[in-house]
């Protein structure tokens, strides 16, 4: 063996002995991200949950308040102008009154009453 064949078995012995160690680092570093990776979606998975509880309680709350709305009576027209308050509205009460007895609506009302656009 010459001086020629020294750099190649220098490289053969670092390549053996290099490459184990380099794949038992990467081996311990690819375990530690997966764990931490394990414990983040363990905290997003809780995250989830309680997010999915608190939705469950806002459907809750919005379906009782759809029943409790629909078991209140609408407004008749005469309540808009008052809620509304509007100056005429003595006068446009009593025209109104007269007109719902005669079946008409709101929105005809507001048509056909020039106070109440």
């Amino acid at each position: 063996m010459g001086l020629g064949a020294a750099p190649f078995i220098l490289i053969a012995v670092l390549w053996v002995i290099g490459v184990p160690v380099l794949a038992i680092v990467a081996y311990v570093r690819v375990g530690a991200v997966k764990s931490a990776a394990q414990a983040e979606a363990a905290q997003l998975i809780r995250r989830i949950y309680a997010l999915e509880q608190r939705l469950a309680q806002i459907e809750k709350g919005v379906s009782t308040l759809s029943a409790a709305a629909s078991a209140v009576p609408p407004r008749p027209p005469c309540l808009y102008l008052y809620l509304h308050g509007h100056p005429q509205f003595p006068r446009l009460f009593q025209a109104h009154t007269s007109l719902c007895q005669a079946g008409t609506t709101r929105r005809r009302f507001r048509s056909q009453c020039p106070a109440a656009r």
